[in-house]
């Protein structure tokens, strides 16, 4: 099996992997790793993440932190805090996923996510609403 790692960069709740040949979908919520901070170089597969936290998703780091009108959100954002977090994933392959069209899809990433497999940029989402 190949190990791939999937990196996202802001909010992300519930993610599916669907190999697309197959109709085989796989649940991604649980076991994924977590940094409130930047760090460009967590895109890198080989990046090392063990000092980072372990959770589950969904997973809203922003209501976790202070609420409070000094917050840049306003009032419009809850007076939560922002800023950015990076979540890691990392994952094997089956074999015979091998010359397949694999899907990765997220059902609740928020604004300005940018992601990232095996250190390959896929894309930013500038809104949360968008859809491709």
């Amino acid at each position: 099996m190949k190990k791939i790692t999937i990196v996202i960069l802001l909010l992300a709740y519930s993610v599916v992997s669907f190999a697309q040949s197959s109709g085989r979908k796989q649940l991604f919520d649980y076991n994924w790793k977590f940094n409130l901070g930047d760090d460009s170089l967590a895109r890198l597969r080989d990046f090392n993440d063990n000092a980072w936290r372990n959770l589950d998703l969904p997973h809203d780091w922003s209501i976790e932190g202070s609420v409070s009108p000094k917050n840049p959100t306003g009032g419009a954002g809850g007076y939560f805090p922002a800023g950015i977090g990076w979540y890691r994933k990392t994952f094997k392959v089956a074999p015979e996923w091998k010359g397949k069209n694999v899907s990765v899809y997220f059902e609740g990433v928020y604004m300005n996510s940018e992601v990232f497999i095996n250190g390959k940029y896929l894309g930013i989402r500038p809104y949360g609403y968008s859809v491709i």
